[in-house]
């Protein structure tokens, strides 16, 4: 499953997923206005894995700031970074999280077309650390303005 949870007004979560055609990937969304409180509290993860029945210790936050991986470690979630976000300006491996990724589709995909599960998550994190980068071996390109730049619950 995947849940967008990010800090924009909730009103632009669905025109911006539509557009980019994704909106039906995901299972939950929640917007910086959906509750009393917004990244970096973990509230927005607490409620979305409260409400889609999933442990906290189960599910991983991706994200390209801060906010994304303070959220997430404060809400018992496996942590994973992409390099390409503002962040403020600091380099996201400030942040310490469990694993930094290059590309989000390519890891994204290839969680999903092996046999991939958050304990191998954790055991490649252990391994590699948090400075390792993944590689784009499609070489796909993003900038900030996409979607998938707010956080991720999968």
């Amino acid at each position: 499953m995947l849940a967008l949870i990010t800090n924009k007004p909730e009103r632009f979560i669905a025109p911006i997923l539509s557009h980019f055609g994704v909106l039906a990937l995901f299972t939950s969304t929640v917007g910086g206005d959906s509750l009393a409180e917004k990244k970096p509290s973990p509230l927005p993860l607490l409620h979305v894995a409260h409400t889609l029945d999933i442990a906290p210790s189960a599910s991983v936050m991706v994200g390209d700031s801060r906010h994304d991986i303070a959220a997430g470690k404060a809400a018992g979630f496996t942590t994973v970074a992409l390099p390409y976000g503002y962040n403020h300006g600091d380099p996201i491996e400030q942040s310490h999280p469990d694993l930094i990724v290059a590309c989000f589709a390519s890891w994204l995909a290839s969680a999903y077309s092996s046999a991939w599960h958050l304990p191998a998550l954790h055991a490649t994190a252990r391994h590699c650390g948090a400075a390792s980068l993944g590689s784009c071996r499609r070489g796909h390109r993003y900038h900030s303005a996409y979607p998938h730049r707010a956080g991720l619950l999968a």
